[in-house]
């Protein structure tokens, strides 16, 4: 009896051991469940937009009991195999909690395909519990299409209709303005509960040119906004805010009818205030500029919808830039009297020594090592060559101040290393915009974005980011502003109003005169020659755009006058030539002989010849019948300012001590209102 007694209470203590450890165990850090992807969204109607960076939300799950804390990253693939860097979030996620967690990726193809990774399993520097709990999930593929309209859902409320407009969850609108670059228009029914950073990113983009339209909350009552969002509360049909527009409609979301929703889409509703607004008007077919169809009928036929590629034409660009400032003249000159030794030359030799061949073939190997030492000294690597960032800009001015700038570099070294590539501003976004190689490193967004790169010696690394940058404003006063349809009146009538609208003649300016502002920046010259290769004297780099046409400015002091028209952007802006090898600038065409040297293109007709590429991408204009479609709104003309960049545009890097480039100066200005 004594033994059963004892048995029993040694396997009732062992029991007890075992579940107790068993219980430690399940109370353990590293014994916790990895964190779980559950639900993607890609851009902000489901669709993304190429060659620009994107939206990709991914909401991450930790169901242990557990906190998490490490890194998210998405990875770039193509083929399976990595390509651009890495972008990484750090994570914290509470026992049983989700979060969303945003990225912002660059996709320049459809081929590319995207991987999201936690933990750091590879890491030597990670932590147990961290390694332990890595994992990865492959998001559903893309579908591409053009910038969103959405209706903004509450994510809290009850599902409701909306007509045939995609709708997204007003928790997903991006805390950067810079990341809402694939967004058109938005449409509201109630008031969202956002965080000033979320408040502030809307107000920007919206400034930048966004569509509002506020719709009525669900009890048909008008919409009442608090925080910075109390601008949206006008009493009219229609509000301008900076750039951007703002209707308010007398119907609900149970009232979004198709026509109404595709006229959203489109951007081609108006108001109840627009005198038009009552008039069906049927636009014309779109017909290619005939000016740019005299000058290039390819034009007219495959390159209509032909693609150009924006960040591969500027990149490419720039990196020429860094090339070896080579004498080609010397090159030419050393090749031919090289050539000319080695024949005639070693015949003439042979000749004089009766064919000895001993000393024929000694001139030949003398030949052949003096000319290999000379070639390796004056082409090396290293000659000339200094650690140096060349870069272009478009920079649009916000009002009050901030520049929304859209940036490309190029980072040149002769010293490899890893270089921390970051810029001054917030809402910074980087990416190498590139789909063929990977980078070793890592792209990081917030508070302290940056591009980590690892860039071996005497090599390049382009790349490209978004930012709002802090500045001075660029501020003019319109003092004249007449156009030619105001000097010479058409009277129509009700009747042939759709004939009217279908042949009637582009909006153009007959007078124009602003005055500067104390911070206008100072603009590059651009060098001009004549029909004879004559120079003419250099015409600063100022533009206005009204409607479809280009015209220069004159600085008259203080002031701007209108000069001559360059003609229609049909005319002048070609994106078959914009490319990845070749563009409208061809450096090639300053090699002549005459009047002028055979010799490079120097840096600044480099970049003055990267103006047209940089205005057609300032207007987000991707192929020629885009080019050919599109119209400023007739209430505003946009001044255009091409100028050296500025230090609050440099890369932040002491190693890169000499910086150069251009920037582009966008600013809308508004015509005054009739008195």
């Amino acid at each position: 009896m004594n033994r059963a007694r004892s048995f029993a209470i040694r396997c009732s203590r062992f029991l007890l051991l075992v579940g107790a450890t068993a219980l430690v165990a399940g109370l353990a850090p590293g014994a916790a469940q990895a964190v779980e992807v559950t639900q993607t969204v890609w851009g902000f109607d489901g669709q993304i937009v190429m060659q620009r960076f994107n939206l990709f939300s991914v909401l991450v799950d930790n169901p242990s009991a557990n906190p998490f804390e490490g890194t998210v990253r998405l990875k770039k693939l193509v083929a399976n195999k990595q390509v651009d860097a890495v972008i990484v979030e750090t994570v914290y996620l509470a026992p049983y909690s989700s979060r969303w967690v945003q990225f912002y990726p660059y996709i320049k193809s459809d081929w590319e395909t995207f991987e999201v990774s936690w933990g750091s399993g590879s890491s030597g520097t990670s932590s147990a519990s961290e390694r332990r709990n890595a994992g990865s999930f492959t998001p559903p593929s893309f579908r591409s299409g053009k910038p969103a309209a959405v209706l903004l859902d509450d994510p809290d409320a009850l599902p409701q209709g909306g007509g045939t407009i995609k709708r997204l969850p007003d928790n997903l609108f991006p805390p950067h303005s810079t990341a809402t670059d694939c967004l058109a228009a938005v449409v509201f029914d109630h008031v969202p509960r956002w965080d000033t950073a979320r408040q502030r990113s809307f107000l920007e983009w919206l400034k930048r040119g966004g569509r509002v339209y506020l719709l009525q909350s669900p009890d048909a009552k008008p919409l009442d906004f608090n925080g910075d969002l109390q601008i949206l509360n006008t009493a009219g049909d229609e509000l301008h805010i900076g750039s951007g527009f703002v209707y308010r409609l007398e119907r609900t979301r149970k009232q979004l009818d198709a026509p109404f929703v595709e006229s959203v889409i489109a951007g081609k509703w108006k108001s109840k205030s627009d005198p038009t607004a009552e008039v069906t008007v049927v636009e014309p077919p779109v017909s290619l500029d005939a000016e740019a169809m005299n000058q290039n009928p390819a034009v007219g036929y495959q390159f209509t919808n032909f693609k150009w590629e924006v960040e591969a034409t500027i990149l490419a660009q720039l990196k020429r830039m860094s090339d070896p400032d080579h004498s080609w003249a010397l090159f030419f000159f050393l090749g031919l009297v090289y050539l000319g030794m080695l024949c005639p030359g070693c015949y003439a030799v042979g000749q004089k020594y009766a064919g000895d061949y001993r000393k024929t073939f000694g001139f030949l190997l003398a030949t052949v090592v003096v000319f290999s030492v000379i070639f390796l000294f004056i082409g090396r690597r290293g000659y000339n060559e200094v650690t140096v960032v060349h870069s272009l800009a478009v920079a649009r001015q916000q009002p009050g101040g901030n520049l929304d700038v859209t940036q490309w570099s190029n980072a040149f070294v002769v010293s490899g290393g890893d270089y921390n590539l970051a810029h001054a501003g917030t809402g910074r976004i980087y990416s190498t915009c590139q789909d063929q190689e990977a980078v070793r490193g890592e792209i990081r967004n917030g508070a302290d974005a940056h591009l980590f790169a690892d860039i071996p010696p005497f090599s390049s690394r382009p790349f490209s980011h978004r930012a709002l940058v802090p500045g001075k404003p660029l501020d003019v006063e319109v003092e004249e502003w007449t156009t030619r349809q105001d000097q010479s009146p058409v009277t129509i009538t009700a009747r042939d109003i759709s004939q009217a609208v279908a042949s009637r003649p582009e909006r153009a300016l007959a007078t124009f005169k602003l005055r500067k502002g104390k911070n206008f920046p100072t603009p590059a010259t651009e060098k001009r020659v004549d029909s004879a290769n004559h120079d003419l004297p250099a015409e600063p780099c100022l533009y206005v755009l009204y409607g479809r046409s280009l015209y220069r400015l004159k600085e008259n002091g203080e002031r701007l006058e209108l000069g001559t028209s360059l003609g229609s952007l049909g005319s002048l802006l070609q994106t078959d030539k914009f490319t990845e090898f070749g563009f409208s600038y061809d450096p090639w065409s300053s090699m002549q002989f005459g009047t002028r040297k055979w010799r490079d293109s120097s840096r600044d007709e480099m970049f003055s010849g990267m103006f047209y590429v940089l205005l057609t991408r300032s207007l987000e204009l991707v192929d020629q019948q885009e080019v050919e479609q599109f119209t400023l709104p007739p209430d505003r003309a946009r001044l255009l300012v091409y100028a050296p960049l500025p230090e609050s545009l440099f890369v932040i890097d002491p190693r890169f001590n000499r910086q150069s480039g251009y920037v582009l100066y966008c600013l809308d200005v508004f015509e005054p209102e009739k008195r």
